[in-house]
């Protein structure tokens, strides 16, 4: 009898295999799908900037950056950033050269990691100038997204308007409206190469009724610096151009920056890129409103 139980146990096993084709069934564990993470990122930079204008500014020197970000997820697929950048200039001009610029913003954005991401963001900003004194409550806001392309390509955009005023005339970046877009390529899991390009327009660039459009073209590379620390090095170039149309004044200004960046919370810059601090400052608006003294 024991022999005849142990045999239907054996039949009913080969019977099971038989109509698995011949494959053991194994329950299997779908893989996890990856999170939103929390993470950030501290940075500094030092460059050399040239500067120059049809009025007042002749020259410029050493400038330098420093900015922080902070990347918090909700909801499984929406995340909140906070991030903060300033500029410091030393541009040489005559009473009425650019100081300083600086943005503290936040952004708020829905994301799937393996297709891109849509979100809004507003920003506190200041631009100082020498022997001027600007208004408050001056801001930056509008619309941002990203379209992830394979593991290797980010594409970047950002369109919103803004009021940024350096005089009371009105002068600077009132009622203004912006654009951008970047296209960031990982040539490595830790290497990143970004290339933007963006454009700004008012109606009220100098003494409250003479247009301003302003223009930027901008590169960097990025890459780790150690296997044991989550330390990076970046070379950055930008070339800035800000065009009083209606008075026929134009100011440049071209900066070669180096710097360092610390990240905490991702593994690496494409797993920042998907999931974690990943959002910029629009500083075009901020450069060319802090501009504005020196080309009237």
């Amino acid at each position: 009898m024991k022999n005849f139980n142990l045999s239907l146990v054996a039949i009913f096993a080969m019977g099971t295999f038989a109509v698995a084709g011949g494959d053991i069934i194994v329950p299997v564990e779908e893989p996890a799908v990856e999170s939103l993470v929390v993470a950030g990122v501290v940075g500094i930079g030092i460059g050399n900037q040239k500067a120059d204008s049809t009025d007042y500014i002749s020259d410029g020197g050493a400038t330098y950056e420093g900015f922080a970000k902070l990347s918090v997820p909700f909801l499984e697929n929406f995340s909140t950033q906070i991030d903060i950048q300033s500029e410091y200039y030393n541009i040489e001009g005559d009473g009425y050269a650019p100081l300083s610029t600086s943005a503290l913003g936040l952004h708020l954005s829905y994301r799937d990691p393996s297709f891109g991401l849509i979100g809004a963001f507003y920003s506190m900003v200041d631009a100082s100038v020498q022997d001027s004194e600007g208004e408050g409550n001056s801001y930056l806001a509008g619309i941002e997204g990203q379209y992830y392309i394979n593991d290797m390509f980010t594409v970047y955009g950002q369109i919103g308007k803004g009021d940024i005023t350096t005089d009371d005339d009105p002068e600077g970046f009132v009622d203004g409206k912006f654009w951008s877009v970047a296209l960031r390529a990982f040539l490595f899991e830790d290497t990143l190469v970004e290339l933007s390009y963006s454009e700004a327009t008012t109606d009220q660039y100098i003494d409250g009724d003479d247009k301003g459009e302003f223009s930027g073209i901008s590169a960097k590379v990025e890459s780790k610096l150690m296997s044991s620390a989550p330390l990076y090095g970046f070379i950055s170039y930008r070339s800035n151009k800000y065009d009083a149309t209606t008075e026929g004044d134009e100011g440049t200004d071209k900066t070669l920056m180096v710097g360092l960046t610390y990240r905490f919370g991702v593994s690496s810059l494409r797993h920042n890129d998907r999931f974690g601090a990943t959002l910029d400052q629009p500083m075009l608006p901020l450069r060319g409103a802090s501009f504005a003294e020196g080309l009237d």
